[in-house]
């Protein structure tokens, strides 16, 4: 009957001091937990796909399609003619830049970067294109109630393009 007794508290304190364990890892982890669970991240294919519809909308100049997939708070200001989206203001070094649709993309044939997931204020996920030997555009994505939203677009100037125009 002792043997009883010292294996039941063993097995006592090994869960107390799992459950104790699991506790400070979520802790630590929180930010990471949270965001992967509220952002679904186990199945990123949406943003992908959404990506690719801003791609191949903004390569044809149809900003009526890309307009369903902005925030109503993105800081990538449509830039509307005749009642039309026709572009963005996008921030850059000395204030924000106007930039055609066409300009962003000038062809639908651009690949379409892995989606990487941020952890940092809330989380979000990001994806990425290159228009060779011009300029990347980075889209940040959030997971809102009505689905899929970019929260942001980041123009990337190409460092190579910038060198050799320099040299």
């Amino acid at each position: 009957m002792g043997g009883s007794k010292v294996r039941d508290t063993v097995i006592l304190v090994l869960v107390v001091l799992l459950a104790v364990g699991g506790i400070a890892a979520f802790g630590f982890y929180r930010d990471e937990v949270t965001a992967y669970l509220r952002l679904q991240a186990w199945d990123l294919g949406p943003v992908v796909r959404g990506t690719r519809q801003f791609v191949d909308a903004a390569a044809s100049g149809d900003g009526a399609r890309i307009q369903p997939l902005l925030a109503r708070d993105c800081p990538a200001q449509p830039i509307m003619k005749n009642g039309r989206l026709t572009g963005f203001s996008l921030a850059d070094y000395g204030g924000p830049k106007a930039h055609k649709l066409k300009e962003m993309v000038p062809t639908s044939s651009v690949q379409v970067k892995k989606p990487e997931l941020i952890y940092l204020d809330g989380g979000a996920v990001v994806t990425e294109i290159a228009v060779p030997g011009s300029h990347g555009l980075k889209f940040r994505w959030d997971r809102r109630p009505e689905g899929w939203r970019i929260i942001d677009i980041t123009w990337i100037q190409d460092v190579r393009s910038s060198q050799a125009g320099g040299a």
